[in-house]
């Protein structure tokens, strides 16, 4: 891809269907965003320093990268609003709306989404991003406890935890505060399904490799309606395989836009 390709695709905020080009065909799979969303298949237990390094499998030029073939075609048809901007939440720039939410944002928390598909794309980005350690426990702690459901939410709970306590020692700084930076891009997303009582949405993000480059991976998340907002879900069922995955170039995903 060419240098400033991701910064033109940005600064469009077209909306449709963008079709993601790599350098070299592929990208190693690893998990941008959520540090922690695979931890509860691959998390061996504590005092192993697996929560320092979680990722999914990697993909290679000459392989077939595992539920790619789900990005082969469009989603739902889906448009985010046109009152959207743009925030920073420890690195990670985040997209808010007056019209689909979050409607609250005290304390750092992101609550109050449209009962919509936007809201619920809106809730999968705020949510994931809340629950890394490097927001400290003052957020990803009552995020976790209100906003994340499903029987595996606890062992993801203590592994946040152990992440961030590493996280605070290696930095130096006081309990409770944030510590790092989680250094991704919200490219665009896919609504690949939609009910009012639940949504399955991928979040397409860019960041680093670990070796000087980047590398582009859609993370998939799954929203249920819970009383008046939408949660985050780890259903027990999910393929681990399929959660995190390397986008190739038929990947097809819509920008966020408004930035």
């Amino acid at each position: 891809m060419k240098a400033g390709h991701y910064d033109e695709v940005l600064a469009q905020g077209r909306r449709g269907t963008f079709r993601l080009i790599l350098m070299g065909g592929a990208a190693a799979a690893v998990l941008v965003i959520a540090v922690t969303a695979l931890v509860i298949w691959t998390s061996p237990g504590p005092g192993t320093g697996a929560a320092d390094k979680v990722t999914s499998p990697a993909a290679s030029a000459d392989a077939t990268v595992p539920g790619s073939e789900l990005l082969a075609t469009p989603g739902l048809d889906v448009e985010m609003p046109d009152d959207l901007v743009w925030q920073d939440l420890q690195g990670v720039m985040l997209p808010y709306s007056v019209s689909k939410g979050p409607a609250d944002t005290l304390g750092g928390r992101a609550r109050g989404f449209a009962h919509d598909p936007a809201g619920a794309v809106l809730a999968a980005a705020h949510i994931i991003v809340r629950i890394n350690p490097q927001v400290g426990p003052n957020v990803f702690e009552p995020t976790l406890r209100e906003q994340v459901v499903g029987p595996n939410v606890p062992a993801l709970r203590d592994t946040i935890i152990r992440a961030y306590a590493t996280l605070r020692q290696q930095a130096g700084v006081p309990y409770g505060d944030p510590v790092g930076y989680v250094p991704a891009i919200l490219l665009g997303f896919r609504v690949d399904s939609y009910t009012d009582l639940e949504a399955e949405v991928r979040l397409i993000t860019q960041g680093t490799d670990g070796r000087g480059g980047t590398t582009t991976t859609a993370l998939r998340l799954y929203v249920q309606w819970s009383g008046d907002d939408w949660v985050l879900a780890f259903p027990a069922d999910a393929d681990p395989t399929t959660t995190n995955i390397a986008v190739d170039e038929n990947s097809l995903y819509t920008p966020f836009g408004g930035r």
